[in-house]
Order: C-alpha cells, then structure tokens, then sequence
C-alpha cells in the first residue's frame, strides 16, 4: 500500500515510541519509493525576477552615469590643458623674442581656418624654410607643422561644439580648416577618445 505523510508527522511515524510500526529496540526496515515535496516558492522566484532585472538596469544606468560624468572632466581639463593651442586666444608671443617666432604664431593663429593652409604656403607668406618651421614648432612645442596645425584647429573645434548649440559637426569642421568631415571626425576621435557628435552631448 501508499502511504502519504507530511514532513512534520514524520517523528510520529518513524523510530516513535508511541507507534506499535516500529516498537522500541526493534530493527524496522523503511522502503520510500516515491518522495514528493510541495511547497509555495514561485512567489519568491517571482519576486526575483522583477526585482534582479531592476537592480541590473539601475546598476547600469548609474555606471553610465558616472563614466559620462568622469568622460566630461576629463575633456573639460583636456580643454584647459590646452588653452596654448587656442587659435581664438591672444597667443603668449611677447616672451618670442625671434622675429621668425611671432611670424610664424601669428599667421597660422589667423590662417588656420584655410583649408589650403599647408607648410608651403606658410614658408612663403613668411619668409621661412621648412627646416626652420618644422625647427620652431619642435623647439617651442613638441610639434611638427601638421601636428600643430591639427591642434589648433581641433581644439577650437572643441570650443565650438562646446558654446554654439546650433551648429552640426560639419558646419565645426569646415569652420576650423577641415573639407573632408570624416577626416575631422577620425583626427578628433583620435585627439578626445570620442566622436564630435558624442562630445558635444557630453559637454551640454
């Protein structure tokens, strides 16, 4: 025969010394052929799957939040850092005592938004050699002419997607010198460890 038994009556019926199955000092044989346990716990699984996905979003959300937070310090300091590179800013030329210095500062400040400018038309506007221009630029900076010249021109890129709301990341590139967007978007990306486009939405 069957018999069924809760887990709470089971000290009555096995090993009880208020049984007549199984008397005291008596060898009795048990033989379970089929155990069954019912219980209600699809309530907490339940629970577990709406609160799990929950935590998992909110974790999330608060990861992306704090690394966008920590991406936009680290540009705004980048920024800083650079001011020197600014071509809309007054250049610290007084203490260049060569002419050679102010001529060259001077006019790339004013002609890095041509997007003909190159090492050529500098030499010849100003009278240098490319030895000499490529000598300055290494001695004073640590660049060569194309070097500087893309930094002048992304940093104040990155002053314009700061301040004009407006305008779209090709309006920026060809304000700054560049003619080909994908080109200004790989040299930026290079430069700020992310797009104009994602720049611009950081640093709102």
């Amino acid at each position: 025969c069957e018999l069924f038994y809760s887990l709470n009556e089971v000290s009555k019926t096995i090993g009880s010394d208020h049984t007549k199955q199984s008397p005291r000092d008596t060898n009795s044989r048990v033989q379970i052929n089929q155990l069954e346990l019912s219980g209600d716990i699809w309530s907490y699984l339940y629970i577990l799957a709406v609160v799990l996905p929950l935590l998992i979003l909110v974790y999330t959300y608060w990861l992306f939040k704090n690394y966008t937070k920590a991406l936009t310090k680290e540009l705004k300091d980048k920024i800083l850092q650079e001011r020197p590179f600014v071509a809309y800013q007054q250049l610290e030329i007084t203490s260049h005592t060569e002419k050679d210095k102010q001529a060259l500062f001077n006019y790339i400040a004013t002609h890095y938004t041509n997007c003909e400018l190159n090492l050529e038309l500098v030499c010849t506007q100003t009278g240098l050699n490319r030895g000499k221009v490529n000598e300055l630029l290494k001695d004073e900076l640590g660049l060569t002419f194309t070097g500087y010249l893309n930094k002048v021109r992304l940093t104040e890129a990155a002053r314009l997607l700061t301040n004009k709301v407006d305008a779209n990341v090709a309006e920026i590139a060809f304000a700054v010198g560049y003619k080909n967007v994908s080109y200004f978007n790989k040299l930026f990306k290079e430069e700020y460890a992310c797009t104009p486009k994602s720049f611009k939405s950081y640093m709102r």
